[in-house]
Parts: structure tokens; sequence; C-alpha cells
């Protein structure tokens, strides 16, 4: 599969595992959003353009993504695939974990004037992601304008009682986060 087909295939993954799964007929695990990845497979092969796609591009797809989107548990037959976060057709439950000192969030010049005042919230989706380190928080930040990159004191959030969910591989959420406890990093040029 070509680096156009990958990417076609992983913003369907999303709006399938992520946005909409009712409308692909599926019925995605309330606790941890999952379905079978053989479910999965029949759903993108209706889709336009997928008819040829096979569970190794699938698989392809969860393994090289930048972001790690998406994660495959279990053993074919039963493999079982779920997008990690970034739902917005429902709330999932993730288990509450201890994150490092710092958590980090890419924005835009043009959103930080709002985050400075209300804090980060969720806005479309169920919860606001964080990363542990820049690398991710750059990716999600720089592509809607002049990035920004935000720090957030995770020990003061958790004395205003602001609770951190593990979503796996570096990428934390929480339901919303206090602007007293951000600030911006000037690493990254802010004013430059």
């Amino acid at each position: 599969m070509n680096s156009k087909g990958e990417q076609s295939l992983s913003k369907l993954l999303s709006l399938m595992l992520r946005h909409a799964p009712q409308d692909f007929g599926l019925r995605l695990d309330p606790e941890d959003g999952s379905c079978e990845l053989e479910d999965l497979l029949t759903a993108v092969r209706c889709s336009r353009g997928q008819s040829q796609t096979t569970a190794e591009d699938i698989r392809e797809v969860v393994r090289r993504s930048d972001k790690q989107r998406f994660e495959i548990h279990g053993a074919a037959p039963a493999e079982r695939i779920r997008a990690r976060y970034g739902h917005s057709f429902g709330k999932l439950a993730y288990d509450a974990g201890m994150p490092p000192a710092a958590l980090y969030h890419g924005t835009n010049l043009h959103a930080l004037p709002k985050i400075l005042e209300q804090g980060l919230l969720p806005m479309g989706r169920k919860y606001v992601h964080l990363s542990g380190d820049t690398h991710f928080a750059e990716l999600a930040g720089k592509r809607r304008g002049k990035l920004v990159m935000l720090r957030i004191d995770t020990a003061a959030a958790a004395r205003q009682g602001i609770v951190f969910y593990d979503a796996g591989h570096d990428v934390w959420l929480a339901e919303r986060v206090p602007p007293q406890v951000l600030a911006v990093d000037e690493t990254y040029g802010i004013n430059s």
C-alpha cells in the first residue's frame, strides 16, 4: 500500500473507530471502544475505494501511525482493534494514572488567549489530549497554524482535582485542564 492509500485508510479508520462507528454498522465495546478486526475489515471493504483492503493493510496503518491512534490486541482470528483516544461519539472508560510531572499540549497562536483564560477544554471530543513529551504534542498542535507548546504542571492540576487517564503510548487524557496550571513553553519560540 502506498503512502496515499495508507493515509486514506487511516482517516477512514479514525472515522469508524473515533467518530461515527454507527454510520458503518460497527458496534464498539462500550468499555474500551474495540471491535473485532474482521468486523472492521468488512466495514472498510464496503467503503468506496477500499474493496481490496486486507487485514494486513490495517495492521500496517496501526504499526506506522505517528500518533499511535490505534491498537490491536489478541491473536487471529479473534483480534480486536480500537482507537486509543480522540473519540467524539461516546465517552470510553480509561484507567486513572500517575502522569509525569509535566505533560504537554500543542495548540496554535490563535487559540492561545482563550486557552489562557478558560483552560484546555475537550471541545468536540470527550477528553483533552496531552502528551508526556513534546513530539506528539507538536504533531497535534502544528496542524492549524503557528505552534504554541503548553506545559501542564500535573501536581498542581491534581491538587485542583484534575484526574489524568492513561491512554497508552505516552498519551494522557483529562476532562479539562484549568488555566492556572498551564504555562507556555518558550522553547518553541512563540515570539519568533
